[in-house]
């Protein structure tokens, strides 16, 4: 069984970084300068969101020091000169962290390493060939109900052959006046490789079932029925997918397909062929 404090379902890469944080933060007189020296070199996807920090300016009349990283570096300093001023035992190191991230912004990473799901916070903006077009507030396709977290993403098929991405989102934003049923996606994918953003990335989208409280959807238009991809299609879900995946630090088993929540035949191609959705998650990796 996995201690509380222990890491979960990481790579042996973040498992290796996150013990050398451990023992410098838990040890060092001044944390900061390996910190410093660790996240001068590639991390691993888990830890994307702490080099970000350095990415995130502050208010210069309220932070002289510079960007988020910075005021982080100093935070987890102070806490180190105070570790002996405790009566209690040391508590787990990944309590520690959270609360030293949590000061600096860090609160995805932070929530990872806790063992649970990436803490839903949105990106503060998106990617310029992703088109936000919100779906008005209604029970039956966009209810505002927060995400629990972001675990995971899902990939679907519309399964309305040579149907576009607008008609798509026509759809889901009609069932508010029709209310025949509960549907949506965050995002849809057209068969030009257009991307739609319809539902906010910290709320719930009506589309994965059981996981629509902890996870992204992603649906995409096909040209028949075989449920296949376009190739503009397929490089666009790709590319999505990856900037989600950097983003939030999931990992490759986090992208499913409805498939393996319900074991509904979507998307219908690639559940039927999974050599070809073996292909996409490599795909994703590179």
């Amino acid at each position: 069984m996995r201690k509380a404090d222990e890491p979960a379902g990481h790579t042996a890469a973040e498992e290796e970084l996150f013990r050398a944080v451990e023992r410098h933060l838990m040890e060092d007189v001044r944390p900061s300068v390996a910190l410093e020296r660790l996240f001068a070199e590639p991390t691993p996807p888990a830890f994307a969101v702490l080099r970000r920090l350095k990415d995130t300016p502050q208010s210069p009349v309220h932070h002289p020091e510079g960007n988020v990283w910075n005021h982080t570096m100093l935070v987890v300093d102070e806490a180190a000169k105070r570790r002996g001023e405790s009566r209690r035992p040391p508590p787990p190191v990944l309590r520690l962290l959270l609360c030293a991230l949590a000061v600096g912004g860090g609160l995805v990473l932070a929530a990872r390493l806790l063992g649970g799901g990436p803490a839903c916070q949105a990106p503060p903006e998106n990617p310029d060939w992703i088109t936000q077009d919100f779906l008005p507030r209604n029970d039956y396709s966009r209810p505002g109900t927060p995400l629990d977290a972001v675990d995971g993403v899902v990939v679907h098929y519309v399964g309305n052959p040579g149907t576009t991405a607008g008609q798509n989102r026509s759809y889901f934003a009609g069932l508010a006046r029709s209310g025949e049923t509960y549907a949506s996606s965050h995002f849809l994918i057209g068969l030009d490789g257009e991307i739609l953003q319809c539902v906010p990335l910290d709320e719930v989208a009506y589309c994965s079932n059981q996981r629509n409280h902890d996870t992204l959807s992603i649906e995409c238009c096909h040209p028949d029925d075989s449920g296949r991809f376009t190739q503009a299609t397929y490089d666009a879900l790709v590319r999505l997918v990856r900037w989600l995946r950097e983003y939030y630090g999931l990992e490759a088993g986090q992208i499913i397909r409805h498939y393996d929540v319900t074991g509904k035949e979507c998307p219908r191609y690639y559940v039927q062929h999974p050599e070809a959705w073996a292909q996409f998650l490599l795909d994703v990796q590179e």
